[in-house]
């Protein structure tokens, strides 16, 4: 599975973090998981959630 990883201008200027993972095979669906905001993109049942997401 391809993950890509962004940055892009938040809110206030400053740089906001994230990942793009697709599937290996064609792109059925779009979904968007968004983490609580004292969490990170980087905590194990988010990676866990989107990665089945995109299988």
């Amino acid at each position: 599975m391809p993950t890509e990883r962004l940055t892009f201008p938040g809110h206030s200027g400053h740089d906001l973090a994230a990942r793009l993972d697709m599937p290996d095979g064609p792109h059925l669906a779009t979904a968007l998981f968004a983490h609580c905001f004292t969490c990170s993109k980087d905590i194990p049942a988010a990676r866990r959630i989107a990665r089945r997401l995109a299988n």
